[in-house]
């Protein structure tokens, strides 16, 4: 009979416990945080404020660029792009000019870009981006641009350190279900790695290494980018792959880059213009985005994938860059429309073969 009590006595306590969490993760602590965003929006980590302006862009109900997402419809006139990258296909207007060039392209469609690309992003965080759009948005096609950004997680002292997740970048890389569902776990986990990183700091301890996974993240790059690609298509949507645009300027060195004496366009925008060393040593740098380009061009045609050849396409004009990899206007509206055209004619293919189709069926 004691024990019978105990068992009891357990019971009512972890119920009465779990009460408490639901409570504080449901209603307490999303008092403490930023209210603009929703329950989901705290816990997925990867979209910006809703309703305010980031870097002069207008962040919409999603979290993210370009047009609120309607009902849609199934008429052949009718077009919503997804795109995931990071800073270079979110800067410049780049969604409101995709959007642009498809229309020019399209003049009686109706054209949806949904701009899910934001500053600092990786391929591990699209992979999380597209699922958290995946139930919300019907795309008809989703655009991958990545390659330099993962270039920061090799970044650690050996391949000991390094996780797929790329979990030591920012604490909402690190995934699981109690951290993707409780706000309250989410929460303690970021207080608990901010708090690692300082003691990291304070200590004098080196944790980042310029490329102590070797090169590792040609591996990951594939397999996320991979990801989004089966995803993609088990949701009925086209995925278009590009490799990732990047001009070194000749004698590059940080001295002369801060003095603009490379020449690079002047156009600048301050909050997409960075040095190299930002993502690491030049040698490093560059063969990391060499060997991430080759890494995407096999996956296209391991997938059978569009691909746009972006870098091909802008490399070689210094014009068509403000820095190493962010554009200029001009290469901006460049890169805006090569992506619009490969849309325009993969579209163009599909509907030519959906007729094809048609005709086959009533004969």
């Amino acid at each position: 009979m004691k024990y019978q009590h105990i068992s009891v006595g357990l019971i009512l306590l972890l119920t009465t416990g779990g009460v408490l969490l639901l409570v504080a993760d449901v209603l307490i602590v999303p008092r403490f945080l930023e209210k603009s965003l929703s329950r989901e929006q705290l816990l997925v980590g990867v979209t910006a404020i809703p309703h305010q302006e980031l870097h002069g862009e207008r962040i919409n109900t999603l979290g993210f660029v370009g047009n609120e997402i309607t009902a849609g419809n199934d008429s052949n006139e009718f077009i919503r792009v997804v795109t995931l990258g990071g800073s270079t296909m979110f800067l410049r207007n780049m969604t409101q000019k995709v959007r642009s060039e498809l229309s020019d392209l399209f003049p009686n469609h109706t054209i949806e870009v949904l701009g899910a690309a934001l500053p600092t992003h990786d391929s591990w965080l699209s992979t999380i981006k597209y699922d958290y759009l995946r139930d919300k948005v019907n795309a008809d096609y989703v655009v991958i641009y990545h390659g330099i950004n993962d270039l920061w997680a090799n970044n650690v002292p050996s391949h000991e350190y390094f996780r797929d997740d790329y979990a030591y970048i920012s604490p909402f890389h690190r995934r699981s279900w109690v951290l993707d569902h409780s706000l309250v776990a989410r929460h303690i986990y970021k207080t608990a790695w901010n708090l690692e990183k300082w003691m990291w700091k304070k200590t004098g301890r080196v944790f980042h290494i310029f490329n102590g996974a070797s090169y590792e993240t040609v591996r990951t790059l594939t397999s996320n980018v991979a990801s989004i690609v089966r995803k993609a298509r088990e949701d009925g949507a086209e995925p278009i792959l590009m490799t990732f645009a990047w001009h070194l300027a000749d004698g590059y060195t940080e001295e002369k880059f801060v003095a603009r004496e490379l020449g690079y366009a002047s156009d600048q925008v301050p909050e997409g213009c960075c040095g190299v060393n930002v993502w690491g040593p030049v040698e490093y740098v560059t063969e990391g985005l060499v060997r991430h380009n080759e890494a995407l061009r096999n996956l296209g045609r391991s997938e059978n994938v569009t691909m746009v050849d972006q870098h091909s396409l802008l490399s070689l004009e210094i014009a068509n860059f403000q820095d190493i990899c962010h554009f200029s206007e001009m290469g901006a509206r460049r890169f805006a429309r090569n992506l619009a055209e490969a849309i325009a004619a993969r579209h163009t293919q599909a509907r030519s073969a959906n007729q094809v189709s048609s005709i086959s069926d009533r004969t």
